[in-house]
């Protein structure tokens, strides 16, 4: 059997749906001081939604092809790390010329967890990373470790008669959780420790998954 291309079907309506985000999440960094836009945040939400949908959409039609996971890892591997480490070595080149030896000791001791889309969890322990100039790089951590996890459950579950209940629930749970952890945390709790955690924000992933579903559904009848 071939290996699949993995082509996206295409929705118009998605882009306009992008549009919408760069536009919330824009507002949220530089008009947040009018309280209209301090929703903003919703932005980078709808961005993970809509990865979910996506990567549902670009999976499921080829879920009976052996090679369809290292299809999918070679293509997001060309698609995001070429330009990402360019940018990642363009930018601490510079940094380590023009940065004070004694500014910003995070790069200095994490730098690396960039290059390993991990910098979201270092972000979370330690407190320098409030003055983090690539603290907006987190997303694309969360990003990048639910398509590592994504597609092997998607492979194990997809076929199963109850996938889209299994999916509610865990959903559900993981919305659970969230609350959970805010209830029982101090309340000087940072809010970047919810905010930036992978855990808390997959299940607007799965969000995107479950409206894959229900628009399959929908363009079957």
């Amino acid at each position: 059997m071939s290996a699949p291309t993995l082509k996206d079907k295409y929705y118009p309506s998605l882009d306009g749906l992008r549009g919408l985000a760069i536009i919330l999440v824009i507002c949220f960094h530089y008009l947040g001081f009018i309280t209209f836009f301090r929703f903003g945040w919703m932005g980078t939400d709808l961005f993970f939604v809509l990865s979910g949908f996506l990567i549902t959409g670009r999976l499921a039609p080829y879920l009976s092809n052996k090679n369809l996971l290292s299809v999918f890892y070679r293509n997001r591997f060309l698609r995001i790390v070429p330009v990402y480490f360019s940018f990642l070595l363009m930018f601490f080149g510079v940094w380590i010329i023009l940065s004070p030896a004694d500014d910003n000791h995070f790069f200095r001791q994490n730098g690396w967890t960039f290059f390993l889309f991990l910098q979201n969890w270092f972000m979370i322990a330690d407190p320098a990373a409030s003055e983090n100039h690539l603290q907006h790089l987190w997303s694309l951590a969360v990003e990048e470790q639910f398509y590592l996890c994504y597609p092997f459950l998607l492979l194990l579950f997809y076929r199963y008669k109850y996938f889209m209940a299994g999916l509610i629930t865990v959903m559900v749970m993981l919305i659970a959780t969230r609350h959970i952890f805010v209830l029982i945390h101090p309340a000087g709790l940072d809010y970047r420790t919810v905010y930036w955690n992978s855990i808390f924000r997959f299940d607007a992933f799965l969000t995107g998954t479950l409206l894959y579903q229900l628009n399959t559904a929908y363009e079957g009848k």
